[in-house]
């Protein structure tokens, strides 16, 4: 697989049409309070302190080489039961796929539900590990179930040439509650307002300044006057979507309107025909599908 090919969720694919901030010509009262990056402190740990995390995580009930937040209740384990919890664990994944492109395989096969975040973790040669990994965590245990479901059938492979290789799937140990339950929050966002700041480089650039994100799909729906509207599809609604959702709404209470959208991964898929005709463009799309004659293992 060349993974070297650019990819839309990825900010260093969009080096070379990234705008600077100072494009954007925000004024001085626009320019909010920076977002706090909790994620920037590992960075300056030392030996003795990682050690001591190490200690700390494993007393709380995760790895030595947990990374995600310990005080999150939606990383807290031991108050979530098995039959609440809503987090997958995927394996058998190639060893370059994205989040972006994992959503986009489990699409055509949906509905299953609204999706909270996924993290994938990369392929590791020198431990052996060959293909990569993700966690996937949905809002509800409902949907959790549905993908579950489907992988464990055997629903989700990729082909490496003629042969095929099915993904496994499990539920996480580090567990997560269900979250908003019947609630209308997702990782969509429907952003509209004057076509001089909803503008998809400049929201871009604007979000990579204060979050790290990762997108699905970027879209204009609309473009009347001078008003524009945007379909903002993130693949994670937890630290992405949620955070955009603030930002935008401090940043331009009156002129902006932000409002979530329908997650695609909870909507009926189109036709079968359509689906099939429409992703297999994208060879990340073979993920999703089930090649007659082609050898499982």
């Amino acid at each position: 697989m060349n993974s070297n090919r650019s990819r839309p969720d990825s900010r260093a694919g969009r080096a070379s049409e990234r705008v600077t901030f100072d494009e954007i010509a925000l004024s001085d009262d626009e320019r909010i309070a920076t977002v706090f990056h909790p994620m920037k402190a590992l960075a300056n740990r030392n030996e003795a302190d990682e050690q001591a995390l190490g200690d700390e995580r494993e007393r709380r009930g995760f790895s030595r080489n947990y990374r995600g937040d310990m005080n999150n209740p939606k990383n807290q384990r031991g108050m979530v039961s098995d039959n609440e919890n809503t987090s997958l664990f995927i394996t058998r994944l190639p060893a370059d796929v994205t989040p972006a492109q994992l959503l986009k395989a489990l699409a055509p096969h949906g509905p299953f539900g609204r999706v909270w975040s996924v993290h994938i973790i990369p392929a590791n040669a020198d431990k052996g590990q060959t293909g990569a990994a993700a966690k996937l965590i949905m809002f509800d245990r409902a949907g959790a179930e549905a993908v579950y479901n489907f992988i464990h059938r055997g629903g989700l492979s990729f082909y490496n040439g003629s042969t095929g290789i099915r993904a496994i799937v499990s539920w996480n140990q580090v567990k997560s509650p269900p979250s908003d339950p019947r609630g209308t929050k997702s990782r969509v966002l429907i952003i509209s307002g004057p076509a001089d700041f909803v503008d998809v480089k400049k929201l871009r650039a604007l979000f990579s300044r204060y979050f790290i994100y990762q997108e699905e799909e970027v879209k204009l729906t609309s473009h009347r006057d001078s008003k524009h509207e945007i379909e903002f599809r993130f693949c994670c609604f937890h630290a992405q979507a949620e955070a955009a959702s603030v930002f935008l709404r401090r940043l331009k209470p009156s002129s902006v309107f932000v409002k979530f959208g329908a997650d695609p991964l909870a909507q009926q898929p189109p036709a079968n025909a359509q689906a099939r005709s429409s992703v297999a463009e994208d060879r990340w799309a073979l993920l999703g599908q089930r090649r007659r004659g082609g050898s499982s293992s």
